[in-house]
């Protein structure tokens, strides 16, 4: 199924990243269908291909079955999203009660889910989904206006319909007032009463899902076993006072970024500032490597660092979102330097105790 997906995203013209190979090779697909092959060690992913068109950043995972994909990946699929401003989309065939049906979007873990029928669907004639599937089963967000402009126009009370469909008069009002959803067999039922065959019924009196808006939640959660130096640099980071991000199965190590946490306290939708400046880092360290040993790990180390940071520069430049790349170290690493591939380093004697400055730092030395 991935390369049917690679195939439609090439047709209309997206720009891919290609993380689906179960080797070390990465592809990046640009117009043309020019490729390029980048040998970097990414080891399970949380995603298969990131794509991008004009302002809309994807971040797909494809699994045929939907709930094979685990609450940790889940969640960290959510905060690369997050960072890159992108909306995360699982493609899949099928779920624990059978296949996944034609424009009708799921969901695993806050995760928009949908068939590769319904990809189609959205890219070729740009028809979204009007359908969720919830627990407890399908459900349907009415058009308010034109739904109660209907009622009216036929002479019938909240009571009458109410009635009709075996509900309280409060569910009609709040079907025409606010934001609350019908059940599928309800609305099918309302098509009967209104003379309406369903599919014409659910194109005119219902709302579309458009996946391409960002309705998933951030996991502000550590979601890594840190290393003793990875837990000193996230401490560091914090008492700086940035939200830190933690990668298992991502390009990169971390992220962090300068954000009010109100939304992520009061379990909020995502808003994400104007201002807002992320960071991309790499975090390395060779403190724990044997004396005899510390010459040859520290070669590893950096040549290691210097690939990654290339491939980071590449996979920047197809997402453009302006966020800051950095590379924190110990002091063992790149001691002569201040930039690795023109990605400014930050060694860990070097992290001031004002953000400012550190931001200062990361700036003068960008080239």
């Amino acid at each position: 199924m991935l390369p049917d997906i690679i195939e439609l995203l090439k047709r209309f013209n997206w720009i891919i990243i290609d993380f689906s190979s179960d080797d070390a090779s990465i592809k990046i697909i640009s117009s043309g269908s020019t490729e390029q092959s980048i040998e970097i060690d990414v080891s399970s992913k949380c995603f298969d291909l990131i794509a991008k068109k004009e302002d809309v950043a994807l971040i797909i995972k494809y699994m045929e079955n939907i709930d094979n994909f685990t609450k940790e990946k889940s969640e960290e699929l959510a905060n690369i999203a997050h960072i890159f401003n992108a909306v995360p989309i699982m493609i899949g065939e099928k779920n624990r009660n059978g296949a996944l049906n034609d424009d009708i979007l799921y969901n695993r873990y806050s995760i928009n889910a949908i068939n590769f029928a319904t990809f189609t669907n959205i890219l070729e004639n740009k028809e979204y989904p009007r359908v969720y599937s919830k627990r407890g089963g399908y459900f349907v967000q009415l058009k308010q206006k034109e739904f109660k402009d209907l009622r009216q126009s036929r002479n019938l009370s909240l009571n009458d319909l109410a009635k009709k469909l075996n509900v309280t008069p409060k569910a009609i009002y709040e079907y025409e007032s606010s934001s609350m959803k019908t059940r599928l067999t309800h609305f099918e039922e309302m098509a009967k009463i209104f003379k309406y065959h369903p599919q014409e019924f659910l194109k005119e009196f219902s709302e579309t899902i458009d996946i391409f808006v960002k309705l998933y939640k951030t996991n502000y959660n550590m979601i890594k076993e840190l290393s003793g130096f990875q837990e000193e640099i996230d401490q560091r980071l914090i008492d700086l006072g940035f939200i830190t991000y933690w990668f298992n199965k991502s390009p990169i190590d971390m992220s962090f970024e300068e954000e009010s946490r109100d939304a992520a306290e009061n379990n909020q939708e995502l808003v994400i500032p104007k201002s807002r400046t992320v960071f991309i880092s790499e975090i390395s360290s060779v403190k724990e490597a044997a004396v005899v040993d510390l010459k040859k790990a520290i070669q590893r180390t950096e040549k290691k660092l210097e690939n990654h940071v290339e491939f980071l520069k590449k996979f920047s430049q197809v997402l453009d979102k302006g966020y800051d790349m950095v590379v924190l170290l110990d002091n063992n690493l790149f001691q002569d330097s201040s930039n690795v591939h023109g990605v400014p380093i930050v060694h860990e004697s070097e992290i001031p105790s004002d953000a400012s400055k550190l931001k200062k730092i990361i700036s003068e030395r960008k080239i």
